[in-house]
């Protein structure tokens, strides 16, 4: 939750400097990658800071990444790590042409742009306890059942639409469906 509102945050600023800078585009991602790499130095500086113990690993429980590959078709556990894959596999793929759509053929500004696309994020920080209420009442293997079908419909609903409210309510629904689909 910290992470994600923390995410959202950094998000809507990303946007508001890259509006700032939206004659000049470039300077506003060199901004942001200056101020990104200047957190990830700090972040590097508190995490080397961290005792880690040495970790120690018996022979009996070390994993084979190739015992797992020819299983993977055979669980319950590998068959849900594919429909994960695939569907992360989908997303990702998708995700670029709908920036396009959105900043050349909508002709969007950057920070409209990001307010759209923080609907999803936003949607995904307010449905956390929902989402996990339902797996602890009826595991995991339903609800990821019911969303996976549910998120084949995102594709469909931007292709019905295009104004920027409705936009944000697809992404909305997005951000509550994918909630459960990308393991963190």
């Amino acid at each position: 939750l910290i992470g994600g509102a923390t995410l959202l945050a950094t998000s809507f600023i990303a946007g508001f400097i890259l509006n700032s800078f939206e004659s000049n585009i470039f300077m506003g991602f060199f901004v942001i990658f200056t101020i990104a790499m200047l957190a990830r130095c700090v972040s590097w500086l508190f995490v080397s800071r961290v005792y880690e113990p040495p970790m120690e690993i018996s022979q009996e429980s070390q994993f084979k990444f190739s015992d797992f590959m020819k299983e993977i078709w055979h669980t319950r556990a590998g068959k849900i790590i594919l429909l994960s894959a695939f569907m992360n596999l989908a997303i990702y793929l998708a995700s670029p042409f709908y920036a396009i759509y959105m900043l050349q053929d909508m002709k969007l500004n950057m920070m409209t742009f990001t307010i759209i696309n923080l609907s999803a994020t936003a949607a995904s920080l307010i449905t956390l306890g929902f989402w996990g209420k339902r797996i602890d009442n009826s595991g995991p293997v339903g609800v990821i059942a019911f969303t996976s079908l549910c998120i084949s419909f995102v594709p469909l609903l931007w292709a019905l639409g295009h104004g920027i409210p409705y936009l944000m309510t697809v992404q909305f629904f997005a951000g509550f469906i994918i909630n459960t689909q990308i393991p963190d």
